[in-house]
């Protein structure tokens, strides 16, 4: 599994932003969850990445089913490939304890300190070369637009607190600098 974390190409989506999503989920307090099915969404959910697919959740849902069902009882290994389609939307039900730390989690670089966001959008540009600058800004501005555009970016109250304001000012400030 590390290699294809480590595969040429993955900038951002790669073993760096694995254990960020770890230390972030440790270092914030949270209601009862299943850490066990958590930690191997968080291994999982980015497990197959290629930028010009549209369908890398649902394979990287199905390789883990693959790799986890002879190792794990059925239940286990149906949250955690329940957790990583939960990706593609980034939305799930406030009750959902484990989805909205693994979906806050994720989106956790985007309440980093400037310079770390920077990298970030820097990395992410990186991954989609392939398109054309302005097709890029277009819908990068799009996602950006969607994200401001919540009530909150973040589910749990923990995240919110510690992350919603800065997260807001980096997608500003990015969308400000696209649209220049």
């Amino acid at each position: 599994m590390t290699t294809r974390y480590e595969a040429d190409g993955r900038y951002y989506h790669n073993l760096s932003h694995i254990q960020h999503m770890l230390q972030t989920i440790r270092s914030m307090p949270a209601d009862d969850y299943d850490e066990t099915a958590v930690q191997l969404a968080v291994w999982f959910h980015d497990v197959i990445y290629d930028p010009r697919a549209a369908d890398n959740e649902v394979q990287s849902a199905a390789y883990a089913r693959q790799v986890l069902a002879p190792l794990l009882t059925p239940e286990l290994v149906a949250e955690v490939e329940r957790l990583i389609l939960l990706t593609i939307t980034h939305d799930t039900a406030v009750t959902d304890v484990n989805g909205r730390i693994l979906l806050d989690a994720d989106l956790a670089t985007l309440g980093s300190d400037p310079a770390i966001y920077d990298r970030y959008g820097t990395a992410i540009r990186r991954e989609y070369a392939y398109v054309p600058d302005d097709v890029y800004r277009q819908e990068r501005a799009k996602l950006l637009t969607r994200f401001l555009q919540k009530e909150y970016i973040f589910i749990c109250a923990a995240f919110r607190e510690q992350l919603e304001s800065r997260a807001r000012q980096n997608l500003q400030r990015e969308l400000a600098a696209l649209e220049r």
